[in-house]
């Protein structure tokens, strides 16, 4: 193998990486806004009950 093919290779590689990063990182943030609102659901509810009672 040359180091032609070698630095191609590597350049496909970080465009992949390059590419996936973004889409993980917005996974991550989705996910984690949702356990947020799941988390201000239950103390809603929660703190009503506790009135109620």
């Amino acid at each position: 193998m040359n180091w032609d093919a070698i630095s191609a290779i590597g350049d496909i590689i970080g465009a992949a990486v390059v590419i996936i990063t973004p889409a993980y990182l917005a996974v991550q943030i989705r996910d984690e806004a949702r356990a947020s609102r799941y988390a201000a659901v239950t103390d809603a509810t929660t703190a009503i009950q506790a009135w109620y009672q």
